[in-house]
């Protein structure tokens, strides 16, 4: 079985610039598959892939730091609300919290909530 790349005339035109990155062995992976299958170079199907408009998108596993920061900062703050929220129950259940602090305690969580779905929907 014999393998030739298709070449076409603007493929034989005179490159003048160079452009290079690197990529970790775990990103290029997907790359590579793409590439064999392809039947092609690393040259040829990174420009095909730049100036075609053929995407291609890898999806990164990692979180951006600022999110994944956010997202911890969330955990606590809801489980404190969550903390909160079972404490003021359970003290008006014992009749620690009059009635009127326990109401005023669930309004502000609800208005919690509020904000927090306001925010989320934002992002």
């Amino acid at each position: 079985m014999s393998t030739t790349k298709s070449t076409s005339k603007k493929d034989n035109e005179n490159k003048d610039e160079v452009i290079t990155f690197r990529l970790t062995a775990e990103q290029y992976a997907p790359f590579k598959k793409q590439i064999e299958d392809n039947n092609t170079n690393k040259s040829s199907f990174f420009r095909q892939l730049t100036l075609a408009n053929q995407h291609f998108v890898v999806e990164s596993k990692e979180l951006p730091k600022d999110t994944a920061r956010l997202l911890f900062l969330a955990n606590k703050v809801s489980n404190n609300l969550n903390q909160l929220a079972k404490r003021v129950h359970q003290s008006h259940r014992a009749d620690v919290v009059d009635k009127n602090l326990y109401i005023r305690t669930l309004n502000t969580l609800q208005d919690l909530q509020k904000l927090w779905n306001e925010a989320v929907k934002k992002c």
